[in-house]
């Protein structure tokens, strides 16, 4: 169902945010979908194909401001997020991090890290290989596999509650 209110059982995609936050303009450069309190986005970064910004909809320039059950809602998108990623092949384990340093935004960073990573076992940010973004087929590709991955994962938590 989706959560920005158009009624519409099946317009998960079509709701994927691509608007700045009124507040301080941060925008998801990929928008996949909206989720519960947040709207997710690929950070199109070839180191870790498949990483995603769990950016909170509505503003808080620090997660100390956000109230309590708003950031147990999105550490649920989080976990929707984190849950998608792990369906994606070679996948062995996710990465979350809440860091403000570069965006007064507040957002998770969901990373996927996969054995063959060259600083696999470490924190992704430690020995981590020089930035560089997706071939843009891949990130077509990856676009529309977490698109169909998330709006699974999203289900699976609807079924359960």
């Amino acid at each position: 169902m989706c959560c920005r209110g158009c009624g519409s059982p099946d317009c998960f995609n079509e709701c994927a945010p691509n608007t700045p936050c009124a507040t301080c303009g941060y925008r998801l450069s990929v928008p996949l979908a909206a989720l519960n309190v947040s709207d997710a986005g690929l950070d199109n970064d070839g180191r870790y194909p498949g990483r995603m910004i769990i950016a909170a909809r509505q503003h808080y320039d620090h997660l100390d401001e956000m109230p309590s059950d708003l950031f147990a809602d999105l550490m649920a998108d989080a976990q929707t997020a984190s849950r998608a990623l792990r369906r994606l092949p070679g996948v062995a384990r996710v990465n979350i991090a809440i860091l403000g340093n570069q965006q007064s935004h507040v957002h998770v960073e969901v990373i996927p890290r996969r054995h063959t990573e060259p600083n696999s076992g470490l924190a992704p940010w430690d020995h981590a290989p020089i930035h560089r973004p997706l071939a843009p087929a891949d990130l077509q590709d990856l676009t529309e596999q977490l698109r169909r991955v998330l709006r699974d994962a999203s289900q699976r938590v609807e079924v359960q509650r």
